[in-house]
């Protein structure tokens, strides 16, 4: 299920304060010019009325901007080339960095935090559970903007999703100013918040995300799911925009069996995976957990912490009986994947077509450097996209 929030999530009025986190360590050797360029800019792009603060972290972290500014170029020129004579060194204290960002927001402004980083926590505060209680104690969104390879992308985006914002990855100055515009237009616009989704008619179950928070005016969400046996189901999604309750319906039909997109089985495992991992990574070590992660990676053929691929020859496969499932799947998805490409068509999967559950125009976000496979948005709140395949009497969706 992929619903996308239009325009039905109006403007809010009043000015918003943003505060920039930006990694300073000596890993953004190479990057931190193209970190600045994309942080200038995207400034440029802030409206008038809206202030921002300028936060460096690398063994400590420091108020470059010393407390709040109002957008205006000189001041964004001035702290700019402070920053561009300050270069990169030491180590990556993420927390405290994070810790100074929160700190002096304004109960009366809506906030916004913009981390830039590309590494691992690992000076001062470095366990996940810190983070995660200290962006659950403030009231404001985090965008999280992950430069390079190397990050903790597990720790960055859950922090991101605590606070109903989002995690991006970028690699050029364009990239940066894309995500920032995306930033300011969420923030612009009221969310749907409290969201919850039932669906009636037709038994599910292992929905991931579990829970599912905020989405914003543009922003799809992915939710994926079991269900048993055909038929017509009443889905029905709910939320609040602001005080008010919105409820919206729709009829999906679940087929008895498609075979058109069989890579949906493995990517509700890998989402069922990460949410498993998340509980352990809050929770602690967990050996039922850890063992139900390790039969959905054997049983789909993906890596994790608990298993591994391993490179042998065809006839060690032979010696030891060893079933070649991930063989056959790997077949299974190259042949649809070949009569998807033979078609040479756009196939429509919008599952509400006979009943839209939203009808107002898709959202749009006017020029700038934004990516469009990012911005693509739907026409409508909730657009398809049931799609099962039959195992062993189970069905996979998204």
């Amino acid at each position: 299920m992929r619903p996308t929030a239009g325009d039905d999530l109006a403007p809010v009025q009043g000015s918003r304060d943003w505060v920039f986190v930006l990694d300073i360590s000596g890993s953004m050797t190479g990057k931190y010019a193209t970190l600045l360029e994309g942080v200038r800019q995207g400034l440029q792009q802030l409206p008038q009325g809206d202030r921002f603060r300028l936060i460096t972290f690398n063994n400590k972290a420091y108020d470059i901007s010393n407390g709040y500014q109002p957008v205006d170029a000189n001041t964004i020129e001035r702290l700019l080339k402070q920053l561009e004579s300050n270069g990169v060194s030491g180590g990556t204290n993420l927390f405290a960095g994070l810790a100074k960002g929160i700190r002096q927001l304004d109960d009366d402004r809506a906030s916004a935090i913009v981390l830039v980083t590309d590494g691992v926590a690992n000076v001062g505060t470095t366990e996940k559970k810190a983070f995660l209680k200290l962006l659950q104690d403030h009231d404001v969104r985090l965008f999280t903007f992950i430069m390079g390879n190397s990050a903790n992308r597990p720790l960055l985006d859950e922090m991101t999703q605590v606070s109903n914002g989002f995690s991006s990855s970028v690699s050029n100055a364009d990239d940066v100013l894309g995500q920032i515009l995306q930033a300011t237009s969420k923030m612009g616009h009221a969310s749907l918040r409290d969201i919850e989704v039932e669906i009636d008619g037709v038994r599910v179950s292992e929905l991931t995300p579990e829970r599912i928070g905020s989405v914003y005016r543009g922003q799809q969400l992915v939710l994926f799911g079991h269900y048993f046996k055909p038929g017509t189901a009443q889905l029905t999604l709910k939320g609040k925009i602001g005080a008010e309750q919105r409820v919206y319906q729709t009829r999906v039909e679940f087929p008895q069996q498609a075979t058109a997109n069989p890579e949906v089985e493995r990517l509700w495992a890998y989402s069922r995976i990460e949410a498993l991992q998340a509980k352990l990574d809050y929770f602690g070590s967990d050996v039922d957990t850890e063992q139900a992660i390790t039969d959905l990676a054997v049983q789909h053929g993906l890596v994790t912490n608990y298993t591994s691929l391993l490179v042998v020859e065809e006839e060690v496969f032979q010696q030891l009986g060893i079933e070649r499932k991930n063989q056959q799947r790997v077949a299974r998805e190259d042949n649809a994947r070949q009569q998807r490409e033979q078609r040479k068509q756009v196939k429509d999967t919008r599952a509400d077509q006979q009943q839209p559950m939203f009808k107002n125009n898709r959202p749009s976000f006017g020029g700038g450097a934004v990516d469009p496979s990012i911005m693509v948005l739907l026409t409508a709140l909730l657009a398809s996209a049931w799609v099962g395949r039959r195992v062993n009497a189970n069905a996979t969706t998204h």
